[in-house]
């Protein structure tokens, strides 16, 4: 899962164009705030429920609820990435290639030996896939509450 888009796009590309060609700035940005809040709800998915697929021997499941999320918002897009680097003592992490069902590891004590093992595919995309539905409502109600505050000529 590099990045997801879970809301309707033309309509928050719509809403951001009224919004600056109003030039309401504090909308705006209040709109983005509210846009990242709701996909972190996606992000409290995967950290919460992707470990439950994985393997719990050798810290893998811990690392992975452990993993830094970002979540970037534009005027016309939202997105959430994974942070290459993870707060774990700078361990890399491929999530992507976790989520196609492979992942490479040191032999214990032995970090000049790497084996790939295999574990469950989609457990990344499944725990995200779980809150998208709650996470496109909420973005939903953001819209909304922001397009109600501007044809009320609110945020100029």
């Amino acid at each position: 899962m590099t990045d997801a888009k879970i809301v309707g796009q033309r309509q928050l590309q719509d809403l951001s164009r009224d919004l600056k060609a109003s030039g309401a700035d504090s909308l705006r940005k209040e709109m983005r705030k509210g846009l990242r809040d709701s996909a972190k709800i996606v992000v409290r998915s995967v950290k919460e429920h992707a470990p439950d697929r994985l393997p719990q021997r050798g810290g893998l499941a811990d690392l992975v609820a452990r993993s830094s999320f970002s979540v970037q918002t534009w005027t016309t897009n939202v997105k959430i990435r994974v942070k290459r680097r993870q707060q774990t003592g700078g361990k890399l992490m491929d999530l992507n290639a976790l989520d196609r069902g492979r992942v490479r590891h040191p032999l214990h004590g032995n970090r000049s030996r790497w084996y790939n093992q295999s574990v469950p595919s989609g457990s990344i995309t499944d725990a995200a896939a779980r809150a998208i539905p709650e996470a496109q409502r909420e973005m939903g109600k953001v819209m909304d509450e922001t397009a109600k505050k501007l044809a009320n000529g609110g945020g100029a």
